[in-house]
This record gives structure tokens, C-alpha cells and sequence, in this order.
């Protein structure tokens, strides 16, 4: 019941206009880059600044999850067909932004819910939550598709991040220093009911499995903070 009412908020919320500031896992899973093509939608006619965006969301949110400073830097960033994702740093704290949302649902942009740059430890699930959300793949579009990113801190010794999805499609995480970024859209449309759980494994250097779980539904694939899932 649980998860057909999350589906049912799902759908109401991709087609929202939201606030202003806009504001079984087959058996052998095929493996992709998380970097696809350069956008062309992520920058042009509809004037999207993230970082500028994802700044004004942490400001705002700024009583409730204290985030960087205004001279905070992008210090990852995945641009694809299907939008961007990056995380703003000051070297004390972190944010993470995606432009789904506005971009394809005329939403906003998506926060994750900021924090101190500390790595996790690789039994904190919660650190691995993705967003997850249903968009369609142009504007106004009636066929929506389940997209997903995440991002977080890279924890000591893990030098992979590897995501199986409900699709079967298995992804690497893009690691960039110490942090982590990730998308993920399916390719056939969505289907309400009952899906898998999404697997995280984390591995280290020299290729050993150091932790595997999987998210549950409803509590840590709704990692954003501003808008409903």
C-alpha cells in the first residue's frame, strides 16, 4: 500500500509546477558509464544556471542544513542527455543539485540535503540514498520515465561505488577527489507496482567487495529536501 501511494505522490509531483526558486535486477546486469553526451537542455534557451540555483537553494535551507559558504566551488559535475548534477564544497561543507526536476517536470532544482565533508562510514546507508523521481523525456511529454541521482562523500578506503537499479542496469559511481556523484534514467517507461530494491556495493582498491545493501523504498530513494519525490 505503502509503495502505490509513493508512486501515486510520484506522479503528481512531476507534473507540479513547484515554488519559485525554479523551486528483479536481472542476472547479469549490463554495466555503463555514468557519463553520457553533454546536454544541450542543461544550458540555452531556458537560462539554467545550477550552480547559481543550487547556491540560492542553500541559502534557503541554510537554518535547517547548514551547507557551504557563498564561495563555495563545483567540485564534481555529470552533464547528460537526460540533466545535470554537481556538488558545491568550501572544504568545511557540501551540497548536492539536479536539474530534472525544472528542466523536464518545470519544478526546480533538486537539494540534497547538505552536510560536513566527512567520509562515511560504509555501514551508513543512508549516505548512498538516491533521489528518485518520474520525468518525462521532453518537456510536456505524456510517457515519463524513473530517473535517479545521488551524490555524497567518498569513505575511507573505497575507491568504487557500484549501483544496480530496477532495471538491471548497473552503474559506477563518477568519483571525483573526494566525493561521489551519479545518474541513472531507464529506458522503458514507467510501470506502476512493485519494483527491486536498488543495490549499492562498495569496493575497495584492490577489488574487494567492502559492504553491499540495498535501499529501501520510500526512505532512502528520496534523498532531496525541497520537493516531493
Amino acid at each position: 500500500m505503502l509503495k502505490t501511494v509513493r508512486r501515486a505522490a510520484m506522479l503528481l509531483v512531476a507534473g507540479a509546477v513547484a515554488s519559485s526558486l525554479a523551486g528483479v535486477a536481472s542476472a547479469a546486469p549490463q554495466v555503463v558509464s555514468t557519463e553520457g553526451p553533454s546536454a544541450t537542455i542543461a544550458k540555452g534557451a531556458l537560462g539554467n544556471d545550477l550552480a547559481g540555483q543550487c547556491r540560492a537553494l542553500v541559502r534557503e535551507f541554510d537554518e535547517i542544513y547548514p551547507g557551504p559558504g557563498s564561495a563555495a566551488k563545483v567540485v564534481a559535475r555529470i552533464d547528460s542527455r537526460v540533466g545535470s548534477s554537481l556538488i558545491l564544497a568550501d572544504g568545511k561543507r557540501w551540497a548536492a543539485c539536479d536539474n530534472a526536476h525544472l528542466l523536464f517536470n518545470g519544478g526546480s532544482v533538486s537539494l540534497r540535503a547538505p552536510g560536513a565533508i566527512k567520509a562515511p562510514a560504509i555501514t551508513a546507508t543512508d549516505a548512498f540514498a538516491v533521489s528518485n523521481l518520474v520525468v518525462p523525456k521532453k518537456p510536456g511529454a505524456d510517457t515519463l520515465y524513473e530517473r535517479y541521482w545521488a551524490a555524497g562523500v567518498l569513505p575511507a578506503g573505497i575507491t568504487k561505488i557500484r549501483y544496480t537499479f530496477p532495471d538491471g542496469v548497473t552503474k559506477n559511481a563518477k568519483i571525483t577527489g573526494k566525493f561521489w556523484l551519479l545518474q541513472h534514467q531507464e529506458a522503458a517507461p514507467y510501470q506502476p507496482g512493485e519494483r527491486a530494491q536498488i543495490k549499492v556495493a562498495l569496493y575497495r582498491a584492490n577489488g574487494s567487495l567492502a559492504n553491499s545493501f540495498k535501499l529501501v523504498w520510500g526512505e532512502q530513494t528520496c534523498a532531496h529536501v525541497n520537493h516531493g519525490c
